[in-house]
């Protein structure tokens, strides 16, 4: 899925020149990742953009076209593989 870039505010009041600041940084952020994914995909940048304001999903199929992802495969995990679980 791809979203916008969100920023968790604490503070309880904020000014007019702190929200742009603040929107200045969140679309500085989503234009360096926006490029970061055009240049390792075949996504333009004005693709990219207008997904990050759409939260767009994709599936498999779709994400292998526009090559976000190399390749669907099976998971394999040995029999023998050390397991671990979390928050046990």
């Amino acid at each position: 899925m791809f979203h916008g870039v969100a920023r968790q505010v604490t503070q309880g009041v904020l000014s007019t020149n702190t929200l742009a600041d603040y929107l200045q940084g969140n679309r500085a952020d989503e234009k360096r990742i926006g490029d970061i994914i055009s240049e390792s995909t075949k996504l333009s940048p004005n693709q990219v953009a207008a997904f990050f304001q759409e939260s767009k999903t994709m599936d498999a199929a779709e994400a292998l076209k526009s090559r976000i992802i190399d390749e669907v495969a099976e998971l394999h995990i040995p029999a023998d593989a050390r397991t671990v679980m979390l928050g046990q």
